[in-house]
């Protein structure tokens, strides 16, 4: 199948860097590998959104915003103590 697309000036020069080099063999190998890689991409996302909302799910977590006041206060040295 046959498509046609028209590039903005910045994806146009990113694609014809690439036939320059020879980093791919056409224009339509590097879309191709283009979409390839945004494929993957979104399927990582939807991976990580998955496993987010399953962690929210759980009931097993903490507010984001108490993480670095409990680890101030794990970690801060004696309250007396000056350098």
């Amino acid at each position: 199948m046959s498509k046609s697309v028209v590039l903005d000036l910045p994806a146009e020069e990113i694609l014809d860097g690439l036939m320059r080099t020879g980093r791919d063999r056409s224009e339509g190998d590097a879309v191709s590998d283009a979409l390839r890689l945004l494929r993957a991409q979104e399927a990582e996302a939807s991976r990580l959104r998955t496993a987010w909302r399953e962690g929210g799910e759980s009931g097993v977590h903490r507010p984001a915003d108490a993480v670095p006041a409990g680890l101030r206060q794990r970690y801060a040295g004696p309250a007396d103590c000056t350098p």
